[in-house]
């Protein structure tokens, strides 16, 4: 925030433009340097060498001091890109400045259009939407990005109206953006539905999306065939009896073999174990 404003009186000694940013001035009080300030809100202040300050006189300057320090952290701040109002006062109160001089300096940026809420909130759901995100992260976005209630749900309903008529569309969108003409497999299928409901979209139609890009259970089998579950049982379980029986089965069901694969594998492995008794 810089070096704390501090009540001082005397007379004003001299006005200074200040080398590194020429849009500023120092004024120092008998000599010794109290306040810099932008050289539009010094036109307001209107001192001159010579200006003796009271208690009065110092208290109007710093409150138009601090209003300068921090329309200039939010020029700053905005020019590096947008955000929101409320994230706007946030930081402001962070940096120590009242809500006066925040509201003033909200409505001050906003007046110069480089704070503006509801276009804001139209480029972060285009920018999701370009980006295959679903209307609930996009909500958790906006959310976040401080946007209100009111304004998010009228840029929500503005950007995904298109999906009324069809709802799966940006679904099977994003699967055709990350897999081409790829089909997936049990082991796949979990995987792509977790990752399309972390986006944002519907939990049902993830689903439906990604069972329709199924591979056919002959595809399944040859792909993740018995061996390769046999290969798992040798590799985790010593021996397998009416004990751990389920307990092996399962465990391949949840590596997403299929069921008769599980069973089979598990029955050739204790006809195989009991060959070698």
């Amino acid at each position: 925030m810089g070096t704390p404003l501090k009540i001082r009186t005397g007379k004003v000694s001299r006005v200074e433009q200040q080398k590194k940013d020429p849009d500023r001035v120092s004024i120092y009080i008998d000599d010794k340097f109290w306040v810099g300030i932008s050289l539009n809100q010094f036109a307001e202040v209107g001192l001159r060498a010579g200006d003796q300050i009271d208690q009065a006189r110092a208290e109007e300057i710093l409150a138009i001091v601090d209003f300068d320090r921090a329309l200039n952290y939010a020029y700053r701040r905005l020019s590096m890109g947008m955000i929101s109002e409320s994230i706007l006062r946030q930081r402001l109160s962070e940096r120590g400045h009242g809500k006066v001089v925040s509201e003033k300096v909200v409505q001050r940026c906003a007046e110069l259009q480089i704070l503006n809420d509801a276009y804001l909130a139209e480029m972060i759901v285009e920018g999701a939407r370009a980006d295959h995100r679903g209307r609930s992260w996009v909500a958790r976005r906006l959310r976040e990005k401080g946007i209100s209630d009111f304004l998010a749900e009228a840029a929500l309903e503005a950007g995904f109206s298109s999906d009324i008529d069809d709802p799966a569309g940006p679904v099977e969108a994003a699967l055709e953006n990350w897999l081409g003409e790829r089909q997936l497999d049990r082991r796949d299928q979990q995987r792509w539905i977790s990752r399309l409901v972390r986006r944002g979209f519907d939990p049902g139609l993830s689903r439906e999306a990604v069972s329709a890009r199924a591979i056919s259970e002959q595809a399944e089998e040859e792909l993740h065939g018995i061996d390769e579950a046999r290969e798992f049982i040798r590799r985790r379980y010593r021996q397998i009896d009416s004990s751990n029986y389920q307990k092996v089965v399962a465990a391949l069901l949840r590596r997403h073999f299929l069921p008769e694969i599980a069973r089979e594998a598990v029955r050739l492995e204790q006809v195989a174990a009991q060959k070698r008794d």
